[in-house]
């Protein structure tokens, strides 16, 4: 460091060694009376040197070697010292020396004012300082990384436990920093909270609260039972459990934000903590109210973790051991009223009982399977048979069912079976019905009802002579029909005659036969139809024609001969008789004649 004049200047130039390069150049002015060739007393020079240590304590890159301090003679009065900051000279040039400046500056001191704490503004205070810098020229750093720029800082959540610094760069590029100051936790206002909900079991209650929000704090939550934390309770809101009852509840409440001190909240509590509601539905019954019958009790939706118990009453008495969600009716409780009673208990809670409505309970008929009797097919009228009911005496009523559905109008004891039902299966239906006793019913067993077949009446071909062949003619019938066939004389089946044909007999001259054709098709009614009769059954004439033997000679019954050739007959005892070889054979000349032929001449 060295020390000269020139007039009343003087120069500082501070150097780092070991390469002598300049590092920054500056000049102070002493304003007062000076004298030449005197050396400033030890006391005029302490404002000098308090220049100089504030200029070279900038420099931080290397340990200062200070060159010896030359102080030309002068003279020295009391004065005021300004620090005046130029631009550096070129190195190597007589300006190094000696350096006028146009306009002098003075740098002072860089104060920051604030409580260092997070989220509360520090500001930057120039000191000293002529001209008087921009404070946009200030620039902030925590832990050396730059945060801003301006005359004020707030130190955020990040910077806690770091230090903050205010530097400011002249010009000519000198650095000047104010003293580093810590950053230390902020400090968060105390907010309050509230309690929003009924104190009872079962409830829930809600922590409201307020002055957090504002500060960007984040709430925590305690819930405690007479002062002591609930584990687990952590939440905003808390549902009031059996333990609670008779106590009372509070939350506390704690706010917290990277870089602040947490904060409390004041502490709210509820009123002593009421036996809760259990939550029960209306009581209802399923099932039917007749003996032998089983009950159910529906309790509906209760609570959670409610314990039922149920209590069956007739004419509202306890049943002893019917205790129970279900109840078999048993005969002690034919036309008495029963009920149930569900008591719900559940700890913290008030006991609760719901009771059921009451309903007779019927008493049971003993039925009977009703059966159809009669021909079931259509055009037929059909009955039911219903049996004895008990206890008698039991009403009636009837419903007749096509393929188990209701056939409207068909609730009589009878039916006529209609066209409708063919290829259907018939039932009955027949329900009893007694004062103080369940309606009961019972159906038949089903009865198929045939369709009908097409069928028509038979004839018969052939004729009606003894050892002649007669024939049926069936006429038309529903296609895949099966026959079967039953001849008739004047009406009496002949045994054995089934077939379709049939050769008249000696037994059937003087008679009239007839023949019955049956039809059957599975799914169908079998239809028989039966033909006319024929005419009387004639023996046949005694023959008047026949063929001659080998020999040519003709039987007896017809010994005329006819020659077939000339159309001559021959009588017995003719000339030529029996030198005629006979090629026809008549039984009379009448025969003969008819025949063509003409008797012979002798």
């Amino acid at each position: 460091m060295g020390l000269g004049t020139a007039g009343n200047r003087a120069r500082i130039d501070c150097r780092v060694l070991p390469d002598g390069r300049r590092i920054r150049n500056a000049q102070f002015r002493y304003s007062g009376a000076m004298h030449s060739n005197t050396i400033p007393t030890e006391a005029a020079q302490q404002p000098f040197r308090r220049v100089l240590k504030r200029i070279c304590l900038v420099l931080v890159l290397a340990p200062l070697i200070l060159p010896a301090v030359s102080v030309p003679p002068a003279a020295f009065a009391e004065g005021a010292v300004e620090t005046v900051v130029t631009d550096p000279a070129p190195e190597g040039t007589a300006e190094d020396a000696v350096e006028d400046t146009a306009e002098d500056a003075v740098i002072g001191r860089i104060l920051v004012d604030g409580s260092g704490r997070v989220g509360e503004p520090l500001t930057a205070r120039l000191d000293g300082w002529e001209p008087q810098p921009a404070s946009e020229a200030i620039e902030w750093r925590v832990g050396g990384v730059p945060r801003g720029t301006g005359a004020s800082y707030i130190p955020v959540g990040d910077d806690l436990g770091a230090s903050v610094v205010a530097t400011l760069v002249t010009a000519d590029g000198t650095a000047v920093e104010s003293a580093p100051m810590g950053i230390v936790e902020g400090v968060l206002r105390n907010g309050a909270v509230s309690i929003r909900g009924a104190a009872q079991v079962g409830k829930q209650l809600t922590a409201v609260p307020t002055g957090f929000a504002e500060q960007a704090a984040t709430p925590s939550y305690r819930w405690k039972r007479n002062g002591v934390a609930i584990a687990g309770a952590v939440a905003a809101t808390y549902s009031i459990v059996a333990a609670d009852r008779g106590t009372k509840l509070s939350v506390e409440v704690v706010g917290t934000r990277d870089g602040y001190a947490p904060t409390r909240a004041a502490l709210a509590a509820t009123a002593t903590v009421a036996a809760g509601v259990l939550s029960a539905q209306t009581l209802k019954v399923s099932g039917t109210f007749t003996v032998g019958k089983t009950l159910t009790a529906v309790p509906g939706t209760w609570t959670p973790g409610t314990a039922r118990s149920y209590q069956w009453k007739r004419d509202g008495k306890a049943i002893a051991g019917a205790t129970r969600s279900t109840y078999r009716l048993v005969g002690a409780d034919g036309g008495k009223r029963v009920s149930v009673t569900v008591t719900g208990k559940l700890a913290g809670y008030t006991t609760v009982v719901r009771h059921s409505s009451s309903k007779t309970v019927l008493r049971t008929l003993a039925p009977t399977t009703p059966k159809i009797t009669g021909t079931v097919r259509v055009g037929s009228t059909v009955k039911v048979s219903a049996g004895s009911w008990k206890p008698g005496p039991v009403a009636l009523r009837y419903q007749w069912l096509r393929n188990g559905s209701a056939i409207t109008g068909a609730t009589r004891a009878s039916y006529k079976i209609t066209s409708a039902d063919a290829g259907t299966k018939l039932t009955v239906r027949a329900t009893g019905a007694k004062r103080g006793y369940e309606a009961a019913s019972r159906t038949s067993g089903a009865k198929a009802v045939p369709r009908v077949m097409r069928a028509s009446t038979p004839g018969i071909s052939g004729s009606a002579l003894v050892g002649k062949t007669l024939t049926a003619k069936r006429g038309t019938w529903t296609s895949g029909v099966s026959f079967s066939y039953q001849w008739y004389r004047d009406g009496a089946a002949i045994s054995r005659a089934t077939g379709a044909t049939y050769r008249i007999q000696s037994a059937d001259a003087g008679r009239r036969i007839s023949v019955k054709v049956t039809g059957k098709r599975s799914g169908y009614a079998a239809e028989s139809r039966t033909s006319a009769k024929t005419a009387v059954v004639r023996r046949p004439a005694p023959p008047t024609r026949a063929n001659p033997f080998a020999n040519g000679e003709c039987p007896a019954w017809a010994p005329i001969k006819g020659n077939a050739s000339s159309m001559i007959y021959h009588k017995p005892g003719g000339a030529y008789y029996s030198r005629t070889r006979a090629e026809a054979c008549f039984a009379t000349e009448a025969a003969a004649q008819r025949a063509g032929y003409r008797a012979s001449k002798r």
